[in-house]
């Protein structure tokens, strides 16, 4: 909700209690929306809060579903929160649910799966409490309200990116913290960039210029480990001329270092803390 209200619209019969954005509660700080800032909500009251633009939902063929977290008080059985949702912009409205009575124990996440039904390039979700003619309470609050999908389990999807790539690495780096389990981070990190496969293709686009390969990793004893670099950043009108120093542990005479993937143009291997090496040629700086 930190985003603004701008994504909402309210929906009023009564105009003393409206559904506003503030900061008198909040799941994540520090605003979310209250049906009635600064008191109880009204009796004889049916106000909407909905989404003002529509969300596009056709190209999911796998689950979504929407979720929100929210906590407060409404009379119970007598007095309503209605969660409904539309696949026409808002022209049509179906319940998909309700809820009442005292949500005051803490913040409550809920959710709710899209049916396909609801899949269209027009898919709308709103709030809408509706009183009775007597007892009132201080109302709901409504925070971090999103869509989230992902594909079936037994389905396979392409996607690309570095994102993609985090759980196979932090799965590799949990197997090898389990069997070097007296490894401290540089350490492992080290494991994991020793044991890359050198892939043309990936030159000057990493670290390393390689792919992940646990059964590698496994195989560096003693893995070079690199603590500190400076210069950290060398301009491209400047890589010929630096020299840039390594310091870490475990350097050994004949190490060879790559710079984005590809081989520096001159290493020279100081003492088992330290290395010098002149930048390869590459196409703009490096940091």
């Amino acid at each position: 909700m930190e985003s603004g209200a701008g994504n909402w619209i309210v929906v009023d019969s009564d105009t003393t209690n409206t559904w506003t954005l503030n900061t008198e509660a909040a799941y994540s700080p520090t605003h979310a929306w209250s049906d009635s800032p600064g008191g109880n909500y009204s009796n004889n009251t049916d106000s909407s809060l909905a989404l003002s633009h529509d969300i596009d939902l056709s190209s999911y063929s796998g689950p979504v579903t929407f979720y929100f977290n929210i906590t407060g008080f409404i009379e119970s059985s007598f007095d309503y929160l209605y969660v409904d949702i539309s696949a026409d912009s808002g022209a049509t409205w179906t319940t998909y649910g309700y809820l009442y009575g005292d949500w005051t124990g803490g913040w409550y996440y809920l959710t709710g799966d899209i049916s396909s039904a609801f899949k269209t390039a027009h898919f709308r979700l709103r709030f809408r409490l509706v009183t009775d003619s007597s007892i009132t309470y201080d109302g709901l609050y409504i925070d971090d309200v999103g869509i989230y999908s992902c594909q079936q389990s037994d389905n396979y999807a392409f996607m690309a990116g570095t994102s993609m790539a985090t759980p196979h690495v932090t799965g590799a780096v949990g197997v090898l913290a389990a069997y070097y389990p007296g490894d401290d981070v540089q350490t492992r990190k080290s494991r994991i960039l020793c044991g890359v496969d050198q892939k043309p293709a990936f030159a000057g686009k990493m670290v390393t210029g390689g792919r992940l390969n646990l059964y590698n990793s496994f195989t560096c004893n003693d893995p070079p480990v690199i603590l500190s670099i400076a210069p950290t950043c060398v301009a491209y009108s400047e890589i010929s001329s630096t020299t840039v120093n390594i310091y870490g542990s475990n350097f050994e005479n004949g190490a060879s270092v790559t710079v984005g993937g590809i081989p520096a143009a001159q290493t020279s291997v100081l003492s088992a803390d330290h290395i010098q090496i002149k930048l390869p040629a590459l196409s703009n700086g490096t940091c």
